[in-house]
This record gives structure tokens, sequence and C-alpha cells, in this order.
């Protein structure tokens, strides 16, 4: 399951967000420690009619792991190390800021996404130091030649995060697979907390102007945290009187949304047994697709076969697909696309 982190500066309003996707009560011991996960369930229109599909017994739906990090003080750096530690393990990032306050809105993104650079700086200087010492030292031709490109990337790299911009796709995968992965260069959406009494229509007017070509996300996280707690039939008045979504709480649209303003797919697995469906970034192969199920299913890949939901629900049974030729093989390095239902084809 993929981890997505929260982060912001101390009183944003974070940990009121995550309880608010997860349901999951707040544990500040654990936050100040090694940061508090939950998971939150992600809405699914397709599931139930591939459960009909596939005549399965139990339906699995999408999911993220949330992580819930320490506040950073806005007037220091001093907790920032160890926040920017606990979320480099995770596979794509939350900004939380407050729509008022100091800082505020694009400023403090602003503030953040630079910590988070000079963080990544810090790692790849450090690497830079010891290509250094050990091209001092006699080294192979190829292995010498090797140390020298990697150090130009990185010096490259270095040039980008210090313009506070991330660092391009290709030199990020290549950073990931020499065994240091950049916070910059993860996948990310801000959410904007109104902390006041801005109607949310105002706000999104707001967010639109300041964060024009950034995936966003409005919401007054504390006045939803109070309406959740009122029943119905109450929680409707106060909806319409607050000038809230005519559709009710953002919280419960947002777990909707926040997949694709990360850049995820959802794709599907399936059987009479169990259906289930899985969360994956854009563009990821099948062959990593398929360590996700099982890390038996990506060393011994053979194939996949692929075929599209909604071409599964026309047909309505997977064994009719099957034989009308829905399915299609595809490589290790297929693209896994939002929609597809994937049968992997191994051997061990």
């Amino acid at each position: 399951m993929l981890r997505i982190g929260l982060i912001g500066f101390s009183g944003c309003g974070k940990t009121t967000v995550f309880r608010l996707l997860t349901g999951a009560n707040p544990d500040p011991a654990a936050v100040s420690r090694t940061g508090q996960v939950a998971v939150m369930e992600v809405p699914d229109q397709r599931l139930p009619q591939l459960q009909r599909v596939f005549e399965a017994e139990r339906a699995v739906p999408p999911a993220l792991e949330l992580l819930d990090t320490p506040g950073i003080d806005p007037t220091g750096t001093h907790t920032a190390a160890h926040t920017l530690g606990l979320l480099r393990a995770t596979d794509g990032l939350i900004y939380v800021v407050p729509l008022r306050g100091n800082p505020a809105g694009r400023e403090a993104f602003r503030r953040l996404f630079g910590l988070v650079c000079d963080a990544d700086q810090a790692v790849l200087e450090g690497r830079l130091e010891r290509i250094d010492t050990a091209l001092k030292k006699p080294k192979p031709a190829a292995e010498r030649q090797e140390l020298l490109k990697e150090k130009d990337d990185i010096e490259r790299m270095i040039g980008r995060l210090r313009q506070r911009a991330a660092v391009e796709p290709a030199d990020a995968a290549a950073a990931f697979r020499r065994g240091y992965p950049l916070l910059s260069a993860k996948p990310f959406c801000v959410l904007v907390n109104v902390n006041d009494d801005t109607a949310l229509a105002e706000a999104d007017r707001i967010v639109q102007q300041e964060f024009a070509g950034t995936g966003t996300v409005v919401i007054n996280a504390g006045l939803e945290a109070e309406l959740r707690e009122l029943e119905p039939e109450e929680r409707a008045e106060f909806v319409e009187s607050y000038q809230l979504d005519q559709g009710g709480l953002r919280s419960e649209t947002l777990p909707r949304q926040l997949p694709e303003r990360l850049g995820l797919v959802t794709f599907y697995t399936g059987n009479r047994k169990e259906l289930r469906a899985w969360l994956v970034p854009r563009c990821t192969t099948a062959l990593r697709a398929a360590g996700l199920i099982h890390s038996d299913m990506e060393r011994g890949f053979i194939r996949a076969e692929v075929a599209r939901a909604e071409r599964l629900v026309a047909i309505g049974s997977d064994r009719e697909a099957h034989r009308q030729g829905a399915y299609h093989s595809e490589g290790k390095d297929y693209h896994v696309r939002d929609g597809d239902v994937l049968l992997i084809r191994f051997s061990v």
C-alpha cells in the first residue's frame, strides 16, 4: 500500500485533516516519535460492478496509508530535520497550509518546499563529497566514468534545488536507483485549510489565483471536524448556513480527489474469492505492479494479461470476457492505466 505523508507548519490543522480523512484518533506521542499512520479508504464506483463480473466473495477498495508528522516550527528549522526524515520513505506528499496566518497560502507552501529542497541538497552534497573522495583513489576506467557521470548529475540537481525547482524526472529516477530518493521529486498536492470564517467559494477563488497550475484542494478542517459529530439532519442545516458544498462535507469527497491530485491510477485484480483495487503512480510498469501484489509475481514475471474495466462490465462475465478476447498480453514495461484489470502470469 502506498504511503502519503502530511507536512505543514505547527498550527496549520494538519492533524485535524489526518483525523478527518482516516477516522483515527490523534496520538501525539506517536506523531512526535515516528509519525502516526492510519489508512484512508478511497471510494471506487467500478468496484461493485467488477465484483459482479468476477462473482467475487469480497471486494477490497483502494486505500492509502497517511502519515501524520510533527508540525514544523515556522520560526526556525530545529524540528524540520526530524519531520523531513520521516517523510523520506513516503510515496507522495500533501502540503497542508492555512488560508490565513503567518505564513499562509502560497508563502507557506514556498517556505515548506524550500525546506524540502534544502534537505535534498544536503543529501546530494554528502554524496558529492563521497564521490570526490572516491575519485582521488585509483579506479577502473568504467567505474571512474560512472562516478563522473553521477557527479555531473548531482551537480545539475543541486543547481535546480538552489533555484527552488524540482529536479528533472530522469534525474530523480536515477537518484532513486542510486539509493537516495528525493523529497522534492515526490508527487504532491497542496491542501489549503480555511482556518477562519471565509466562505469556501471565496477561498476557492483565492486559492485558484495563488496556486494556478498546482494541484490543490480546499477544506475548512476545523469546522468539518465539528460538523462530523452532529446527526445528519442537524449537519445538513449547518452545511447550508456555513455555505459549504451542496454535496455535503468536503472531507467526505477528498479521499476520491486526492489520488487524482497525486497522480495515482487504479488497477484491479480479481478472481472468485477476491476482487481488489490497487493505487499506483501513473506510468507504473506491469512488472512493478506485479511486485506490489506479491514479490513472487515480480521475481517470476512472464507477462500481464490486461483488460479494460469498462469492457468487462459491458460483457458481464470474466469467463465470457476471456472467450471474447477482451484480455491482451503485455510485457514487463507496459505502463498500467487507470481502469486496467490485470492477470499476472508468473513462474517461480
